[in-house]
């Protein structure tokens, strides 16, 4: 309750005064709740934004990387072998291929990994947002506004 009015006077809910009468007890909490819910999902869609971000730059650095590295290994043992020109192109050009393909899977399973973890903590979010609005109506609503 304490909360709600809190909220109530920052958000100008009640209109000049501060005076909310029974039948507008509904509306305030509706658009109290809904301006501090508002802001909590955009607040955890940005942070989920950047752990999806910085989990796949993660996972995508350590395959460029050991792409390098082997593409280096590759090109040294070719030039050891004396190899030919068409000969490097083409072993250089199945590396890539496979890289791509293991980049593509990479992509995918970091991004399929954070879909479910986040599409819970998103779920989880509005059932707490939910039983909030739940126990403000509750507390404040007369019976004929419930019904």
């Amino acid at each position: 309750l304490a909360v709600l009015v809190a909220e109530g006077s920052t958000a100008g809910a009640a209109g000049a005064s501060d005076v909310v009468t029974k039948e507008k007890v509904g509306d305030c909490i509706d658009v109290i709740m809904s301006q501090r819910h508002n802001k909590e999902s955009s607040d955890l869609l940005a942070q989920q934004y950047t752990e999806r971000t910085e989990a796949l730059r993660v996972a995508l650095e350590e395959l460029f990387d050991r792409k390098r590295d082997e593409k280096a290994a590759l090109l040294e043992r070719l030039e050891a072998e004396s190899a030919s020109a068409a000969e490097q192109e083409r072993e250089v050009a199945e590396l890539d291929a496979r890289y791509a393909s293991e980049q593509s899977d990479v992509e995918h399973e970091v991004m399929s990994s954070m879909e479910v973890k986040h599409a819970q903590e998103q779920l989880l979010q509005r059932q707490r947002q939910l039983g909030e609005i739940s126990n403000a109506y509750r507390e404040l609503a007369p019976e004929d506004v419930l019904k």
